[in-house]
């Protein structure tokens, strides 16, 4: 019973850590326990990121590199 409650725990974690990236629809998951703010899509090679903010932050950080 042991392994089945810590498989439970790790789906939960999983489950509530799921995004969709804009690009493809396909599924990415982050960890709680992973500080991971971007991962890049299997399918399209993209950055999928964790959520609003962080993207925010990435792209200004581009934006003003670029210049």
């Amino acid at each position: 019973m042991r392994t089945n409650d810590d498989f439970e725990k790790l789906w939960n974690a999983k489950k509530r850590g799921l995004k969709m990236c804009p690009y493809c629809q396909c599924t990415v998951a982050f960890f709680k326990f992973k500080n991971e703010d971007k991962k890049l899509c299997e399918n399209c090679n993209r950055y999928v990121f964790k959520d609003n903010k962080t993207e925010f932050e990435y792209r200004l950080k581009e934006k003003i590199l670029k210049r």
